[in-house]
């Protein structure tokens, strides 16, 4: 078995592609660094281990972030998100919810 058989083996520090043109793995420093710079935002608040990241979403594991990319996983995400920006509640999540699914928020009062 290679040694880069495995995410975990392979480099971290600019989330290059692994093989797929969508596989990507990227280092925890790395992913710190943008989501303090806003880049990346976690699906929500309890949820820090999956963020928005350049338009795809991450999950972490052991050694750093996977990219998601599954297409059923990631519309399932995407599903889950949407319900989560409807839902009543806290309105600054809401909207940190809405940048993280890549959504505008409309600007209108609510009811």
């Amino acid at each position: 078995m290679s040694s880069k058989s495995r995410p975990e083996d392979g480099p971290h520090d600019d989330a290059a592609p692994t093989g797929d043109s969508r596989a990507r793995v990227m280092s925890h420093w790395k992913m710190n660094a943008a989501y303090l710079s806003g880049q990346a935002v976690p699906f929500a608040q309890s949820v820090s281990w999956l963020v928005r990241y350049r338009g795809s979403w991450w999950v972490v594991f052991e050694h750093g972030w996977l990219c998601i990319t599954d297409d059923l996983v990631e519309a399932d995400i995407e599903t889950c998100a949407s319900r989560l920006t409807k839902a009543p509640g806290d309105s600054t999540h809401e909207v940190g919810t809405r940048a993280a699914c890549g959504k505008r928020d409309s600007g209108k009062a609510g009811p």
